[in-house]
């Protein structure tokens, strides 16, 4: 598609196209605003091919969908909604025309996901994940309401998957370690650094920059992708260190590739005060790593150098040492969680840590960690005491 403006001021649309007969064709209609011509694209698209907007398939719907993903989503949010549509969504709605899904095909399709097996775990999906998939389903419907004019409610009327009234949802628990348990992990990693330098430098210099990024993750509390996204000219070095957060790093899996993103929200862009400690570990890494092994510069990885650090590779570091320290085994976002948790031990109110965090509201703050708040409670049955009191 192509649009430019003309002379009298409208916009042109002009959409070349693959009718369905194989032949080619194109097709032009003028806007007056820019705004307009590109909200109107898919359903001239659709006009041209001779397909009535209801008659447009569920997979050529799909894929317009994820096109559009792509283009106005995070990268790690169109990977995951392809997923769905690839997996759970195609198989059953493929050729279907948009028009003629109906409630019972969408009941149907609930039920068979309901009951379908997870060929990674062996398990039957969450609930949780469940949800996702309807989720989906109910974005490419709304997408097809919005560009292709489709009138089709049945989404609606069926509704998303309800939860078993018997059913007992276990309490959410989260996985941290203690400042305690991090340093025997930070001291184990040191130990293997120094036994690996002479051996095989080449392990030590892969362990040195894990070693960093593990300890911004627990220290900062910045999650993975905002680690993997910090560079060096990122750290503000004085009396009052901090990190600045402008970017995230999401893996092509499978492609060995890094794509640099925006944060997860808005909140999520943030200066983060950093404790001595981490900025001690911050500041010999430059120092030392950094400048000795690729030369030092502003735009390099903080965690990585020239390029980031794979997941893949930070996984199997963060296993080998924790094993050799005796550690209970957490992932890597449970080191954010750990950075919480001592926030809360120290009282600061939920809204600097709901800044410090990068969430998007303190009520998000409060939904996740709201059970590891025990003074909240203490201290209101201590007001209540002193009132009953008097």
């Amino acid at each position: 598609m192509s649009i430019y403006r003309r002379d009298n001021g409208k916009f042109k649309v002009s959409i070349n196209y693959k009718k369905l007969d194989g032949k080619y064709g194109r097709v032009t209609k003028d806007f007056k605003t820019k705004r307009e011509a590109i909200a109107y694209e898919p359903i001239l698209r659709s006009k041209a091919l001779g397909v009535a907007p209801n008659d447009i398939q569920f997979e050529t719907l799909a894929k317009d969908f994820l096109d559009e993903s792509k283009r106005i989503r995070r990268y790690s949010t169109y990977i995951h909604y392809s997923k769905i549509v690839r997996l759970h969504l195609l198989p059953f709605f493929k050729n279907i025309k948009i028009g003629q899904i109906n409630k019972a095909d969408i009941a149907r399709w609930k039920k068979e996901l309901q009951n379908e097996v997870s060929p990674k775990t062996g398990n039957r999906y969450s609930f949780l994940y469940l949800c996702h998939c309807f989720k989906v389903l109910k974005l490419i419907f709304g997408y097809g309401n919005k560009n292709y004019e489709i009138s089709n409610s049945s989404i609606n009327q069926e509704g998303g998957f309800k939860k078993d009234p018997n059913a007992v949802t276990p309490q959410r628990v989260l996985h941290y370690w203690t400042p305690k348990q991090f340093n025997l992990f930070l001291n184990t990693f040191k130990s293997e650094i120094s036994r690996l330098e002479t051996q095989a430098p080449s392990q030590a210099v892969t362990l040195k920059n894990t070693m960093v990024f593990f300890s911004i993750c627990f220290y900062a509390g910045t999650r993975r992708g905002e680690t993997n996204g910090l560079k060096v000219e990122d750290f503000h070095d004085g009396d009052y260190p901090y990190l600045s957060v402008k970017r995230s790093i999401c893996e092509k899996v499978g492609l060995g590739h890094f794509l640099e993103t925006n944060p997860k929200n808005t909140g999520s862009i943030r200066d983060i005060p950093i404790p001595s400690k981490l900025a001690k570990i911050i500041r010999e890494h430059i120092n030392t790593q950094l400048s000795k092994e690729y030369g030092y510069r502003p735009s390099f990885y903080l965690c990585g150098g020239p390029y980031p650090i794979p997941s893949s590779t930070a996984d199997k570091i963060k296993i080998k040492i924790e094993r050799k320290a005796g550690l209970p085994h957490i992932k890597v976002h449970d080191l954010r969680h750990s950075y919480v948790s001592m926030l809360i031990d120290a009282n600061v109110p939920i809204a600097v840590i709901a800044k410090l965090a990068g969430h998007s509201s303190p009520e998000i703050t409060f939904k996740i960690y709201g059970h590891l708040m025990p003074q909240t409670q203490s201290a209101a049955i201590k007001k209540l005491e002193r009132i009953i009191g008097k």
